[in-house]
């Protein structure tokens, strides 16, 4: 990674993450800039040689000129979902709701 200028995710959380994984303060990183949509970093990736910091998964990367390559050893990331107490969910957000909380019981939690 430190042979390409990289772009990051604007949220605070992530960049404190970032820093714990490098071991570094963020400043020792060639970071050119931020990014709110993945869709949006990945369009200067392509146009640039620079590279993002993502999740895989959120954006498709097949026959785009795009490439994942996920970091060895693995990094990983908690996420949150959250709703408000009482919502009433169309039926596909609760058939959705029902599959996450199915995953997330099955998976060991970090």
């Amino acid at each position: 990674m430190a042979q390409y200028p990289l772009l990051i995710s604007g949220q605070s959380l992530v960049r404190q993450q970032i820093s714990n994984w490098f071991g570094a303060n963020l400043d020792q990183l060639d970071i050119i800039g931020t990014y709110t949509l993945l869709y949006n970093a990945s369009l200067l990736v392509k146009t640039s040689n620079s590279a993002a910091l993502c999740i895989d998964g959120i954006i498709n990367t097949k026959d785009n000129g795009l490439k994942f390559v996920p970091f060895n050893p693995p990094l990983t990331v908690n996420t949150n979902i959250i709703w408000k107490k009482g919502q009433v969910f169309s039926s596909a957000g609760q058939v959705f709701k029902e599959a996450l909380t199915d995953q997330t019981n099955k998976e060991p939690s970090h």
